[in-house]
């Protein structure tokens, strides 16, 4: 072999790896902004050159320098080997399977025939499966490498959500394999180029769906990086292990694709009245129940819940929501009365119209301004910034005497 053929060798499978690793900003970039629209963060979408805001395409290259200045902290307890190398063994078991996914046929180089394949191995399918399974190992040695059991807790939840949907995804992956009769991956893809209709999204829609849900699940991808109380009570837990306790807790919950179908009470299907109570009120108790043995530990802590000013006001749509935020008041001052003697001090915002970044982004955002004017005793419409003061204020000792309170934070459109 000469000099040409040890590059072709090395750079076969090493490409694809690069390439995917090029693709990241790309694809971090689309959900950064996306993310942001939805949480009312301008910075993906306004970080520029500048002046210019350049669609937020800045922001890819800050969060590069981020990771390269950022500090590398280890602390004293742990196990410095393992707790080193356990993301090492994440990143490779991601990165790894992409060495034998074809990405086209072949093409000349130097007078050979070159497969656009890192290596084109007659076990393709398995090797994938094989080394995404090895990601369970880096989780578990995360957390055994702490030395703090929390976070070993952690690790064997997050091991044990990543070997069940991987059950899934193998089972959903096997019937493309068995239709194809083969695990080498280039003849899997050679079966479906007849036509579209041999493609395997068209005969196995069932599996496509199957795969792409516990793909996001495994990940832990929205709606699944919370899908359960034991989910709130493990980030909770490792707040708890990192900080050395939990002193304050801020919980705000919507489903924004919920509440536009919330019309009224003749009319919404009881579904969608479940669903806005599951995630406006229930959400709630499930972060309580967390929080508040935690803080007793402490002694006491701040909670501040976020409710709305649509508990207050009759409204002609949106019974779901304005009930849950309602509950929500009740929800507070229960905790008041009962744990306020232990030093725990809970309260509510309820804001009104606030003008996100989101909203005022929208064409018809003169008209709603104008609509919102009129129903305050003030000159302007609120923003993000005074509800983030309120819960400052609320959650600091300065706020100490004020328990049990929801507090409207509107303009004035709703006196009582």
């Amino acid at each position: 072999m000469n000099a040409t053929d040890w590059a072709i060798l090395v750079l076969r499978p090493l490409l694809p790896v690069l390439a995917t690793l090029m693709l990241v900003p790309i694809i971090l970039w689309v959900e950064r902004r996306g993310a942001g629209l939805m949480q009312d963060r301008p910075g993906p979408n306004r970080v520029g050159f500048f002046g210019w805001h350049a669609f937020g395409l800045g922001q890819p290259l800050a969060d590069a320098l981020k990771f390269f200045f950022k500090e590398d902290v280890t602390p004293d307890h742990v196990d410095a080997f393992l707790y080193t190398i356990s993301p090492w063994i994440v990143m490779f078991s991601a990165l790894v399977g992409f060495a034998v996914i074809p990405y086209g046929s072949s093409i000349p180089i130097a007078g050979r025939v070159v497969p656009l394949v890192g290596a084109d191995v007659p076990i393709g399918a398995l090797f994938i499966f094989a080394m995404a399974g090895l990601s369970v190992y880096g989780i578990v040695l995360a957390g055994w490498s702490s030395n703090n059991k929390y976070s070993l807790m952690g690790g064997l939840r997050s091991a044990a959500q990543v070997i069940s949907y991987e059950l899934a995804m193998t089972t959903a992956g096997a019937g493309v394999f068995l239709a194809s009769a083969s695990l080498r991956l280039t003849r899997v893809v050679a079966a479906q180029q007849s036509s579209i209709l041999r493609w395997n999204v068209v005969p196995q829609f069932f599996g496509f769906i199957v795969f792409t849900i516990s793909a996001f699940a495994e990940t832990n991808r929205v709606p699944f990086d919370l899908a359960e109380p034991d989910s709130v009570a493990a980030l909770f837990d490792t707040a708890a292990a990192i900080y050395g306790g939990v002193d304050a807790s801020f919980n705000v919950g919507a489903d924004m694709a919920a509440l536009m179908g919330d019309s009224d009470v003749v009319d919404i299907e009881l579904d969608l009245w479940d669903r806005v109570m599951a995630v406006n009120l229930r959400g709630y108790v499930v972060a309580l129940k967390s929080a508040i043995p935690l803080m007793l530990a402490r002694g006491g802590g701040a909670i501040v819940n976020m409710s709305s000013a649509a508990a207050f006001q009759g409204e002609p749509t949106r019974p779901a929501y304005a009930t849950a935020k309602a509950g929500i008041g009740a929800l507070t001052r229960h905790v008041a009365a009962r744990w306020g003697k232990q030093g725990i001090r809970c309260n509510a915002v309820a804001p009104g119209f606030t003008a996100t970044q989101a909203i005022r982004s929208v064409p018809q955002w003169p008209e709603l301004e104008a609509a919102a004017l009129k129903r305050m005793r003030g000159n302007r419409v609120g923003d993000t910034e005074d509800i983030a003061s309120l819960v400052a204020f609320l959650i600091s000792l300065e706020g100490e005497w004020i328990n049990g309170q929801v507090i409207n934070i509107d303009g004035g459109t709703v006196l009582r």
